[in-house]
């Protein structure tokens, strides 16, 4: 028995379970072959922590085949959730409407008892600050049609893109300051 089938049994699901959620990008892990994934101490201990919340999150988005993409990120990626925390999700809908858009809140909202707040996928990409947080923070819960690992391969080009808009940002913010005379 591996150490991940041990956390499995530990989390009361199979190291399938456990193995299929590395492989989509849920748990952070090292793939040491087919059937063989290790995750360290903290990723176990995150685990321990959130497994609830991210099953119940992935039980429910199996039943919404429209969502093609969701990914959990900030707080609730980090390990970092408090009580009054809200779930920042990325959502990609195949025929993504506010109908939609609605239904997943409800649903997501009654499986986690936590706020949701949703961002759309075609936003991200026009936000490339937002989209460099997520591809460091997220946890993927569904990809049905292979976004992420595509998204990944762009990484460093979208982190080079939200430096470029960072310093943009402090820029403006330090001219704004000069001409209200709080900068010399």
């Amino acid at each position: 028995m591996t150490e991940l089938d041990l956390l499995a049994f530990e989390l009361s699901v199979s190291g399938r379970t456990l193995r299929r959620a590395a492989g989509r990008g849920a748990i952070r892990a090292a793939r040491e072959g087919e059937r063989r994934v290790q995750v360290s101490d903290s990723e176990a201990d995150y685990l321990r922590a959130y497994w609830p919340l991210l099953s119940a999150l992935i039980a429910e988005l199996r039943t919404l085949p429209d969502v093609r993409l969701a990914v959990v990120f900030g707080s609730a990626a980090r390990g970092e959730l408090y009580e009054q925390s809200d779930l920042d999700l990325l959502i990609r809908f195949a025929h993504g409407g506010l109908e939609s858009r609605s239904t997943l809140i409800d649903r997501l909202e009654e499986a986690s008892r936590r706020t949701i707040q949703l961002v759309a996928f075609d936003e991200t990409l026009a936000a490339p600050l937002l989209l460099a947080d997520v591809l460091r923070d997220g946890r993927v819960l569904v990809d049905r049609d292979g976004d992420w690992p595509r998204l990944k391969r762009r990484e460093r080009l979208i982190q080079r893109e939200a430096a470029a808009a960072e310093a943009r940002l402090s820029e403006e913010i330090r001219t704004e300051l000069r001409e209200l005379g709080a900068v010399g």
